[in-house]
């Protein structure tokens, strides 16, 4: 596990690449049949580190330079293929994106998220289709204007630039479901024990009593009261919980291929701790 400390919180940093990168972006991924050794751990997580810097600083080509190579080094640190798939994604080089992504798919097989990558991919590819179709249209359409002397020339349309959203997780809500079920829960209990201990009340005034059954009665209803406040305060602290992590930390990033606005997230590594800007999908 020592292998993932440094990219555990840099799995979804990404670093936008240069347009002189598109030609070797399609270029395969390393394979990955054996443990990378020390050395080429802590290469991996020096070229880790380096592309951060180098992010930070603007120099979006070297980043993606040392992000690639941090892959080449360390082949199990699959994480860094979602950092190529956003990067490639924000440049507006879909097919790049795709390649990532699929490679990461293949590769990683413990995917909480996995059909919403699938669908991410699908929906990349779909973007790609269109684009190519509405170039197709384009040269055609230039085509027939160019051999039309007495037609007026005119540039062909932009096709519209995409914008990716990725979505929020539906983990915060699955925490608040379960923090609404206890709290349910814990207010039955709590109701019954009430009950119990106002039944035992009622049969003996003042706590004077001579049945041991009516004892018994009351005593077990206040444990059971105890209980179910203490669900109740777990439960009401897991709503809370999961609705502040909704509507408070778990924030989509929106991306276009022409926008190079970064985000602020946390980066950490054996040695190394900071803020790297990225973004997640």
């Amino acid at each position: 596990m020592r292998r993932w400390t440094w990219l555990m919180c840099g799995g979804l940093i990404v670093a936008p690449v240069a347009a002189v990168l598109a030609g070797d972006s399609m270029e395969p991924y390393p394979s990955c049949h054996e443990e990378p050794s020390p050395a080429q751990r802590q290469a991996a997580q020096g070229a880790f580190q380096a592309g951060s810097g180098s992010y930070q600083e603007g120099d979006y080509t070297k980043a993606i330079e040392y992000w690639r190579d941090a892959y080449r080094r360390d082949c199990t640190a699959h994480l860094l293929l979602l950092n190529l798939a956003n990067a490639y994604e924000r440049l507006g080089d879909r097919r790049a994106a795709v390649f990532a992504l699929k490679t990461y798919l293949e590769r990683q097989k413990d995917i909480q998220d996995r059909s919403i990558l699938e669908r991410r991919v699908q929906n990349l590819e779909e973007q790609i289709a269109a684009a190519q179709a509405a170039s197709a249209k384009a040269a055609t359409a230039a085509a027939a204007s160019s051999s039309a002397p007495s037609s007026s020339s005119k540039p062909p349309p932009s096709p519209p630039v995409e914008t990716s959203r990725a979505g929020k997780s539906i983990t915060p809500w699955i925490v608040v479901g379960a923090g609404g079920v206890i709290t349910v829960v814990g207010a039955l209990v709590y109701a019954g024990g009430n009950t119990k201990v106002k039944d035992a009340e009622a049969a003996c005034p003042n706590h004077q009593c001579t049945d041991p059954s009516v004892q018994a009665s009351g005593n077990d209803g206040r444990t059971q009261m105890n209980v179910g406040g203490a669900m109740i305060g777990i439960g009401l602290v897991g709503v809370a919980g999961g609705l502040v992590w909704h509507y408070v930390l778990d924030k989509p990033s929106q991306s276009t291929a022409a926008s190079t606005s970064p985000l602020l997230q946390p980066a950490l590594g054996p040695g190394y701790a900071g803020m790297s800007y990225g973004g997640s999908f």
